[in-house]
């Protein structure tokens, strides 16, 4: 049975469980301020900092505190990528805990789990006999954890299949780190109909187009610079080779022609207070009327 245990409990538990088995300070004996920073610190620390079967033990006993019987797989299949902070968010709340996975860190973790050479790895579909596919499903669903996108079929026997023979696993791991504009496109044409579909696809389609934007301003953005990014005020979004007064208009109308999409044509609801996640809302909403009307 669920237990409602509030943040602050979890996080003293966890403080507590990550101090016991590295440092094994004395917490009661620092001052009230020490013992806030040194909580600050530890938490900031990656998972890996423990060793692998005591991150289990704590996911165990966390399991137990809260009686949230949540997957763990973020936490002790790839430690690295996550901190003790994550894991305090993800039993606390309400929604499992989900990071961003550059493209080299899913890799890595493919490589290790498979024992595959990457350049073999990447270049070889999903329907050949590099992995089998029972390893394959498996990792796609390690990384639906991770990240939250879904990529697997529900309620199929065949749950990668519909992506086709030329998908290859280099895909797969683009669709959970930079984007795939192939797998996108696959999921957008089956699963279109569904309005969960349509929210996810457009959480990802609002990722490319971020960077598309940014790359039109000659920036390459990737994981937190796109949250800077889309901060940036519309009128300081140029491309650094048209310095003109106007010339922030330009980056938008080449966004438009990348990404198929038409915007307002006079564009005259950008003031000097919209910013560039105003602009890349925009194209999110341009491309949700398309799919609902059926048009993609």
């Amino acid at each position: 049975m669920e237990t409602k245990i509030f943040q602050p409990v979890v996080k003293s538990f966890v403080v507590e469980f990550v101090n016991n088995h590295t440092e094994k300070l004395n917490l009661e004996a620092l001052s009230p301020d020490e013992r806030t920073a040194k909580a600050k610190e530890i938490l900031e620390q990656k998972v890996s900092t423990l060793p692998r079967a005591a991150v289990k033990q704590l996911c165990s006993e966390l399991k137990t505190l809260t009686g949230k019987q949540k997957r763990t797989t973020l936490f002790t299949k790839t430690p690295e990528l996550a901190t003790f902070a994550n894991l305090v968010e993800h039993f606390s709340g309400d929604q499992d805990c989900t990071i961003e996975m550059t493209k080299e860190q899913c890799v890595a973790f493919w490589v290790r789990e498979t024992q595959v050479a990457p350049e073999k790895l990447l270049s070889s579909p999903i329907g050949g006999q590099v992995i089998t596919r029972v390893l394959a499903i498996r990792m796609c669903e390690f990384c639906e954890d991770i990240t939250g996108r879904q990529i697997l079929a529900t309620e199929s026997r065949t749950p990668m299949q519909y992506l086709g023979e030329t998908t290859t696993y280099g895909d797969i791991i683009d669709y959970f780190t930079v984007g795939s504009k192939k797998i996108n496109d696959i999921r957008c044409k089956i699963f279109k109909a569904s309005p969960e579909y349509i929210q996810a696809y457009l959480k990802l389609f609002r990722g490319e187009v971020a960077k598309a934007y940014a790359l039109n301003c000659g920036l390459q953005i990737e994981g937190k610079e796109i949250k800077l990014f889309e901060e940036k005020p519309v009128f300081d979004c140029k491309n650094p080779d048209f310095s003109g007064e106007h010339d922030w208009d330009l980056v938008i109308w080449w966004t438009e022609d990348q990404l198929g999409l038409q915007l307002s044509g006079k564009l005259d609801w950008i003031t000097e207070d919209t910013k560039a996640k105003d602009v890349i809302d925009a194209f999110v909403k341009a491309k949700e009327a398309r799919l609902k009307a059926g048009k993609e």
